[in-house]
């Protein structure tokens, strides 16, 4: 059983919204639609209970405003794991990355991007054992951009989408992932190095206002030691 108390410090209104669970009208936290927004200085307790189908990497979010107050930052991930044991236990690292993205210079599209809210060169980096396998867990905290993920010298296996498990995993080389959806991938560290993790997108590699050089962004490194 899971209750979550939403305090609103905001000068505006907003809600809580759990993507992709199979949650009652009650609990999906759609401003205006499911529920009325809270208002500042307000609460509200949000409570259900997790079942199986729920196991995977899901997305919390505003569902108020979403475009403004997704962009400032509020969302974040959910993980729910099985009742025994790991979701992966093959996986030597099971690693989380959330893509952010932001209106900025005045912009009224994102045009600014990172990594657990940081872009390149401050995007945290991930170093894994030579001859590992890896999962990483990819979300989209994205309000409005699509992004194509990519991993220098391999191929991953897509392993599950929004929190739902392939019946088979699928090779790929760049993974297209929507605003709001998650991803599973798992790949063998096998070939030692420094390997880039990147989307695909190129504008979305050069933020403006990078002032190291034209790399920024949605970029960072896997180390394979």
């Amino acid at each position: 059983r899971v209750q979550i108390l939403l305090k609103n410090e905001l000068n505006e209104p907003t809600t809580l919204n759990f993507p992709g669970l199979p949650l009652p009208a009650s609990q999906l936290g759609i401003g205006d639609v499911t529920e009325r927004p809270i208002p500042p200085g307000g609460e509200r307790l949000y409570s259900f209970t997790v079942t199986p189908d729920m196991v995977g990497t899901h997305l919390y979010e505003s569902g108020t405003d979403m475009a403004s107050e997704i962009d400032q930052g509020l969302h974040g991930v959910l993980l729910v794991d099985p009742a025994r044991g790991s979701l992966y236990p093959f996986a030597k690292v099971d690693a989380l990355y959330e893509i952010d993205a932001w209106m900025v210079d005045g912009s009224t599209t994102e045009n600014a991007f990172g990594l657990d809210g940081k872009p390149y060169p401050n995007a945290p980096e991930l170093t894994v054992p030579y001859g590992s396998r890896v999962v990483l867990r990819i979300v989209n905290a994205s309000g409005m951009c699509d992004h194509a993920m990519h991993v220098h010298e391999t191929t991953f296996w897509l392993l599950a989408e929004d929190g739902h498990p392939l019946p088979v995993p699928r090779p790929m080389n760049v993974l297209a992932i929507a605003p709001g959806e998650t991803a599973d991938i798992e790949f063998a560290a096998d070939v030692r190095g420094d390997w880039m993790f990147h989307c695909h997108i190129l504008d979305h590699m050069m933020n403006p206002d990078d002032e190291v050089d034209m790399m920024g962004g949605l970029v960072t490194f896997i180390h394979v030691k």
